[in-house]
């Protein structure tokens, strides 16, 4: 099930030029979690501190991005969403 398109406004850096950005999307049905083949991380940034939730192949390694997480509500909201006791946090 696919929402109305939403429109994000952002800025984007690019070394020392600055572009003001529009980007449209929408919002997708929630991502496929296979505990047999997944398993749910938390990807932390070590420069920006940019965490993002997802899910890491246990074979090849592979991280599959579900959303960013911006506060305690985003992790819980995961969690909640994909019936998580714990998520790992990798940098």
């Amino acid at each position: 099930m696919v929402s109305s398109p939403q429109v994000f406004v952002g800025i984007l850096c690019c070394g020392s030029i600055t572009f003001n950005c529009i980007f449209d999307f929408a919002y997708k049905d929630e991502i496929p979690f296979d505990p047999e083949m997944q398993y749910p991380v938390i990807k932390s940034s070590i420069c920006t501190g940019e965490k993002v939730a997802g899910f890491k192949n246990k074979t090849d390694g592979k991280f599959t991005e579900v959303m960013v997480i911006k506060s305690e509500a985003d992790k819980k909201l995961f969690m909640e969403t994909y019936g998580l006791e714990k998520v790992d946090t990798e940098y």
